[in-house]
């Protein structure tokens, strides 16, 4: 078996599908999610062997620690966290994973601090950050995250500022903001707008206002570059060259998405307005 994905898992069934995964030597992609992911646990901790070939993994439910065994993954290049109740430090064991490539943190992490410390994800080329709402600081040592080209994240309602050491990723390409506080946004665009400067695209799109509980809950697990708005990507086939897709968002809209080889969740996309002649380029991870 190459691919597996397991919904509803209950808690104490966890125990069996570790027990299981240990034999699936062959496992290309893994997905597993609780029957309750905002609120069961996902109980996949005790692995002991797991399928040390496994390229793409998504977890979801609440973990409160990464597994151990993930560390053992040399091969992974793509992961997906949602709901998983992380605290300060306990994802510490992803930065050495050698051939990370997507990373994605989805309601996934508690903590008032991430430090993304020097030399760390020296592979990532796409960092995902949604829905982390006790965010408040984020650090960005010189020589973490070397080849990082795409950033999105929000909403971070107590993020207050651009996160410090952003002018240390000399290859960003796309940085996207969605779903930030009007003090960030305001920040972005006077005070804070050195530190980023050098990204080629920038993008923020809404603003949440913490005082109308409404307003976190339209982008609560949301990031949305601003040219996709209410577009679903349906399908894309790795066998192409590239994917011509057409949709209507406040006008007409064009996507050609160049698919990077292997089936990547990276994906260049290029972005023009039939009507008013806006074209956008950048990069977005596909879920």
């Amino acid at each position: 078996m190459r691919k597996l994905g397991i919904r509803n898992l209950k808690r104490e069934h966890g125990g069996y599908l570790c027990t299981a995964l240990e034999k699936m030597t062959h496992l290309r992609s893994l997905i597993v999610s609780s029957i309750d992911p905002r609120n069961e646990i996902l109980d996949v901790q005790s692995i002991s062997s797991p399928p040390l070939q496994l390229p793409s993994l998504r977890l979801r439910g609440q973990l409160e620690m990464v597994p151990d065994w993930i560390s053992k993954l040399h091969n992974l290049a793509k992961l997906r966290l949602s709901f998983s109740n992380l605290t300060d430090g306990s994802f510490k064991i992803l930065q050495t994973l050698p051939n990370l490539k997507y990373l994605g943190l989805i309601g996934a992490y508690n903590g008032e601090k991430i430090h993304f410390e020097g030399g760390g994800y020296q592979k990532l080329k796409f960092l995902y950050l949604a829905g982390l709402s006790h965010l408040s600081t984020m650090l960005i040592d010189e020589g973490a995250l070397p080849v990082l080209e795409g950033l999105a994240m929000g909403p971070c309602p107590q993020l207050k500022k651009v996160p410090s050491g952003f002018q240390h990723l000399k290859y960003l390409k796309e940085l996207s903001f969605a779903g930030m506080t009007k003090e960030f946004t305001q920040r972005l665009s006077q005070q804070d707008h050195e530190i980023v400067r050098h990204v080629p695209i920038l993008r923020y799109d809404g603003i949440y206002d913490p005082s109308d509980e409404r307003s976190y809950a339209a982008w609560q697990y949301q990031v949305r570059p601003a040219a996709t708005v209410g577009v679903k990507i349906w399908s894309a086939s790795a066998g192409r060259n590239s994917v011509e897709l057409s949709v209507n968002v406040s006008g007409t809209w064009n996507f050609v998405l160049d698919i990077v080889p292997d089936d990547s969740m990276l994906h260049k996309m290029v972005c023009e307005n039939k009507n008013n002649k806006i074209s956008q380029h950048g990069f977005i991870g596909v879920p």
